[in-house]
């Protein structure tokens, strides 16, 4: 894998992808590239799109910009499937930070506890969530933005000497 300056990236690279698709990507990043990335942070992440496309189609109506963007979660049901971090739980291998606010109304806080779940249930250790019982999709408010901070200076630390 190649950079822009045709360089290899470094393979302690940690991944800090922070916000909603950010968070998406970094957890794709563990299942396409697994030797690229040490660690994964995803903060208010989707991890179904299927989920998500449903969620959204509720509140936005048919014809939104994701089904552009992503799909249409009635007719493509596989593809979404295998780009949704949440079912490509055997595939990750490296550590993991899920971090979500209770009151995102952005990505409903279920993406990453049904993500922690899976993680749970495949007995992968490697995964730390932290629920943000006011939080929301913008962390608004300080004391949720100092305790997002101080995590991923905790989970990071490591990867980052």
């Amino acid at each position: 894998m190649e950079t822009l300056h045709g360089r290899r990236p470094c393979r302690a690279q940690a991944v800090l992808e922070q916000f909603d698709d950010g968070g998406y990507a970094a957890l794709m990043g563990l299942v396409k590239s697994p030797d690229v990335f040490a660690c994964a942070v995803s903060i208010a992440g989707p991890t179904d799109l299927r989920m998500l496309l449903r969620d959204r189609e509720f509140y936005v109506g048919v014809g939104s910009q994701d089904e552009v963007r992503i799909g249409r979660w009635w007719s493509d049901r596989e593809r979404l499937r295998l780009t949704s971090p949440v079912d490509q739980i055997g595939s990750i291998r490296k550590p993991v930070l899920l971090l979500h606010g209770v009151q995102d109304v952005v990505v409903p806080v279920e993406h990453s506890r049904i993500m922690a779940e899976k993680f749970k249930a495949a007995r992968y250790a490697q995964y730390r969530y932290v629920e943000l019982p006011f939080g929301d999709h913008w962390l608004s408010r300080e004391q949720d933005r100092i305790r997002v901070f101080s995590e991923l200076e905790e989970f990071l630390t490591p990867y980052l000497q």
